[in-house]
C-alpha cells in the first residue's frame, strides 16, 4: 500500500559483548584467585582482553572475584566509549545483581547505565 509509513533510515546501534570470569581454588596450601575479561565487537573480534590474579591477604571469595571481573570489564568499556553492552557471566547471583541494577535504573535514565553500574559496584 502506497499510504503506508516508509522508515526514514535504518538505526543502527553498535552491539557489543562483555565476557568475565572470576576463579578461587583452594587446592594448594595457598588460596589461589583471579579473573578474566575480554570485550567483543559484533562479529566477535576481540577488542580488549586481560587476565589478573588477586593478592589480597584476606580471604576471597568467587562473589568478590567476579565483582572485580565486572567492575574492570565495565570500567574498560567506559574507558572504551562503548554506549551498548550485552554482559555475559555464569554466576547467578551476579546475574541478578545486574538485573536488580537496571530495574532500578529506570527512574534514573539521565545518568549514564555503565557508570551506574560501576558506581554501585564499588560498595562491594
Amino acid at each position: 500500500m502506497e499510504d503506508d509509513p516508509k522508515p526514514a533510515g535504518e538505526i543502527k546501534i553498535e552491539s557489543y559483548s562483555l565476557y568475565f570470569k572470576g576463579l578461587v581454588s583452594e587446592e594448594t596450601t595457598e588460596l589461589l584467585a583471579g579473573f578474566a575479561v575480554a570485550i567483543c565487537d559484533k562479529d566477535d573480534n576481540l577488542l580488549f582482553q586481560m587476565k589478573e590474579q588477586v593478592h589480597d591477604s584476606r580471604v576471597v571469595t568467587l562473589m568478590e572475584v567476579e565483582l572485580m571481573a565486572l567492575k574492570r570489564g565495565l570500567t574498560e568499556v567506559v574507558r572504551l566509549g562503548i554506549d551498548h553492552i550485552s554482559i555475559y557471566c555464569d554466576h547467578y547471583q551476579i546475574f541478578e545483581l545486574v538485573s536488580l541494577l537496571l530495574d532500578c535504573y529506570v527512574s534514573h535514565v539521565q545518568f549514564p547505565l555503565i557508570l551506574l553500574l560501576v558506581f554501585c559496584l564499588e560498595c562491594f
